[in-house]
């Protein structure tokens, strides 16, 4: 990313895990019963989600997750 600090990097990498985190947290069960394929093709075609949920559960995995 140009521009961008060492230190702001990590920060936005940090944040884009998290968020991502959070995407499989919400379709967790989903994931559990499905098999590859249907997985596969979940993690693809996302569902729609609330972003404000998305985001409070992305923000609760902050200082949870190992540097």
């Amino acid at each position: 990313m140009r521009g961008l600090s060492n230190a702001s990097y990590v920060l936005v990498q940090d944040t884009l895990l998290r968020i991502c985190c959070a995407m499989l947290i919400l379709v967790r069960k989903r994931l559990l019963v499905g098999d590859f394929t249907a997985n596969i093709q979940l993690l693809q075609h996302y569902p729609q989600t609330n972003i404000d949920h998305l985001l409070h559960i992305a923000n609760r995995l902050r200082g949870t997750m190992p540097s």
